[in-house]
């Protein structure tokens, strides 16, 4: 048969678009489905093809032709992403055809990335070169105000970025920034391998409000570990860790004043302040990080806390405390102060009132949730100022 020649527009409903070549209409047939692109409630998942068939002279060729259109991440070689082979009618050389999910054509392979398409007439070899596949300076469906609507029960819109930076940013003067609505599942979801999960941060001096809900809130450590925290600064003269039994040592002044702690050192202090449950890093939640915060920037790192450094203490729930029996053994549910051994807890002196034994008022910070016979080690303790 004659050498073809092809003349393609790619019209790519989504990410990817690009600009139609000498084209003023074309035939063919709608992509499979029981309605077509203009009934749909929402745009077809196909990817109109449009071309002009000419033979080795440039004359536009009449018929019917099995055209396959092949999609490559290559731009010559490889394997085709997805194909498809349709029977095509050819009316002066022009002619329309669609490649959509029964071809195999899904978002996993139109993703964003380099795209080439490799057309087939017949039995001849696939024609050379390949075309890229460009987008548009817009693409309709992510235009400003553009809503994305539809009735899946998967994900309807991802944003994936394997690099360092942020996958999405949503600024706005006066309104939301990002905004996401399900009837049964979650509006918006953030998650992050080594960063935040999702970061909300306000311009307002007072702070109000980084992050708002109306409705009540869910937090892991809250509502399954069960504990309260609170961000404090070492204002001792040594080094804490983990378990440690700290109390009041004053505050820290500026814009946002901060507590200042110090490990406890006497027995049945009124001054508990909590226990320690790691270090802090504030240089990974303060300042302005919309793209510059470091993956490796961990805002728990392990270690002891230096005079100086910031750290978080569970103010209530359970957590795992320097416990001593030196006062006595200790049963779950006794009542727990600060140790003589600097840090520890101990079992609740007593005093007698009227008659009534109680704890020495004031000094209570937590209740034994495990049994402790002799020496000293970590127990788990609910903690509960008093």
């Amino acid at each position: 048969m004659n050498r073809q020649r092809i003349f393609l527009g790619i019209l790519v409903a989504g990410l990817l678009l690009s600009l139609a070549v000498g084209m003023t209409q074309a035939q063919g047939q709608e992509p499979d489905g029981d309605q077509s692109l203009e009934e749909a409630s929402a745009v077809h998942a196909a990817l109109p093809i449009q071309g002009q068939l000419t033979d080795d002279s440039g004359k536009p060729l009449d018929g019917n032709f099995s055209i396959k259109a092949s999609i490559y991440d290559t731009s010559s070689g490889g394997t085709a992403l997805c194909e498809d082979t349709d029977p095509i009618t050819v009316d002066n050389g022009l002619f329309n055809m669609y490649l959509d999910g029964s071809s195999g054509c899904t978002a996993s392979d139109i993703d964003g990335k380099q795209l080439y398409l490799g057309i087939t007439v017949n039995s001849d070899a696939e024609m050379v070169p390949r075309q890229g596949i460009y987008p548009v300076p817009y693409a309709m469906s992510l235009r400003p105000g553009a809503i994305i609507r539809d009735t899946t029960n998967t994900i309807l819109f991802s944003v994936e970025n394997s690099g360092a930076g942020t996958a999405i940013v949503g600024e706005c003067e006066d309104g939301y920034g990002v905004y996401g609505s399900s009837n049964t599942w979650y509006g918006v979801t953030g998650t992050s391998v080594s960063g935040r999960g999702v970061r909300g941060a306000t311009s307002r001096t007072d702070n109000n409000y980084g992050l708002y809900t109306g409705d009540n809130l869910y937090s892991y450590n809250i509502h399954s570990s069960g504990a309260l925290m609170q961000v404090v600064q070492n204002g001792g003269q040594e080094a804490l860790e983990a378990g440690d039994v700290v109390v009041f040592n004053g505050l820290e002044a500026g814009d946002t004043p901060v507590i200042r702690v110090a490990k406890a050192t006497t027995a049945n202090s009124t001054a508990v302040a909590g226990v320690v449950y790691s270090r802090y890093n504030i240089a990974a939640v303060t300042g302005d990080q919309d793209q510059s915060v470091q993956a490796d920037l961990e805002v728990t790192p392990s270690g002891p806390v230096s005079p100086g450094e910031y750290l978080l203490i569970v103010t209530q729930g359970p957590a795992q405390v320097k416990t001593s029996a030196l006062a006595g053994a200790i049963q779950p549910g006794d009542l727990l102060s600060s140790a003589g051994p600097a840090g520890q807890a101990a079992k609740a002196a007593q005093v007698s009132i009227e008659g009534v034994k109680t704890a020495v008022p004031g000094t209570i910070f937590g209740k034994a949730l495990e049994p402790l016979d002799t020496g000293d080690q970590l127990i788990y303790v609910f903690v509960t100022l008093q």
